[in-house]
């Protein structure tokens, strides 16, 4: 029979083995996953070589963010009327007869053989005040255009139209259609897009009848130097920077400018858009194929304190153009009656 110390000594060597075997075995282990590991990308690269494929970062972004590639394509079913250029030829040609524009009532109207061609409107923003909607329906206004925001000339700080949400609650009760246009003192791609996604955040969804009218123009005083300094390619970067994120939410666009605005772009490049355009006077002088015309600021309309803005909807008249609508507004479009 052996002695106690005799069985301790025999146990000695298998307690050994056993900690060189948990020893192996917590070595190996991690090594086995890496083998697993290894041979399961392996199969993937085989079978899914796409997933693995380096990514370009550039093209990552282009893709998450189409409304901000400068050339994309007007998309279809755009909400509000849309007034592109037929094409590039017809651009820099004016397509009215000005023989046909009657100046002797109340307000400008234009009519071929008789028949009204033009649609009268207004546009506002606070500025005007409070202002009687329902007066303004029943002088004649067919439709207006209601600044959304602005940013400002010193300091470039964007912000919201404080009359915007009262007015385009008020117009559309009185049975107006109704457009809306930012204000822009954008220099950047970036800050057009800031302007853009404002505006689209203001309207919430709300349906319009007329395109989101881009205004971009310089001031007359010191502070206009920092827009007056870009040049013509930084300019149309900017419109349609704003132009594009507008479409991305599925609103149609227009460009405004008077003739010296509208002469620092590159004009070919906005024609998807269309133009609405400022000149006082008669009748427009320049040479664009453009379909909203802005005739005065010394306007008076029953319902809005002081001088307002008139403009014209010269579309019926417009065989130049492509005038298309969506959804109701191809049922409902804004009726032809002139107003004297």
């Amino acid at each position: 029979m052996r002695t106690a110390n005799e069985a301790i000594a025999n146990q000695r060597p298998n307690q050994r083995e056993q900690m060189r075997r948990e020893r192996r075995r917590k070595l190996l282990l991690p090594i086995a996953l890496v083998s697993a590991a290894i041979v399961a990308v392996v199969a993937l690269a085989v079978t899914h070589p796409s997933l693995l494929a380096p990514q370009d970062d550039t093209l990552v972004e282009d893709s998450s963010a189409q409304d901000q590639n400068a050339d994309i394509s007007q998309p279809n079913g755009l909400v509000g009327l849309q007034f592109a250029a037929a094409d590039s030829p017809t651009l820099l040609k004016q397509p009215y007869d000005w023989t046909n524009l009657d100046t002797s009532g109340s307000y400008y109207s234009y009519a071929v053989d008789g028949s009204t061609k033009s649609v009268l409107g207004i546009d506002v923003s606070q500025h005007q005040g409070d202002i009687d909607w329902e007066k303004v329906k029943a002088a004649g206004i067919q439709f207006v255009y209601l600044r959304v925001g602005y940013r400002e000339s010193i300091g470039a700080k964007v912000r919201a139209d404080s009359n915007f949400k009262q007015n385009l609650s008020d117009a559309k009760a009185a049975g107006l259609k109704v457009g809306v246009y930012f204000y822009s003192q954008a220099t950047t791609e970036e800050e057009a897009r800031e302007e853009a996604d404002l505006t689209l955040q203001m309207l919430d969804g709300t349906s319009l009848d007329y395109p989101v009218a881009f205004d971009f123009e310089p001031t007359n005083d010191s502070s206009g130097t920092r827009v007056s300094n870009l040049s013509a390619d930084q300019m149309t970067k900017v419109a349609k920077a704003f132009c594009n994120r507008i479409w991305s939410s599925g609103y149609s666009t227009i460009i405004y400018g008077n003739s010296a605005d509208l002469s620092l772009y590159n004009l070919g490049d906005l024609a998807k858009y269309g133009f609405w355009y400022a000149e006082y006077g008669s009748h427009p002088t320049m040479d664009l194929n453009f379909v909203l015309w802005q005739y005065t600021d010394e306007g008076t309309v029953d319902g809005i304190e002081g001088n307002v803005d008139i403009d014209l909807d010269l579309s019926a008249a417009n065989d130049a153009i492509s005038v298309t609508r969506s959804g109701e507004d191809a049922k409902a479009a804004p009726s032809s009656s002139g107003s004297d």
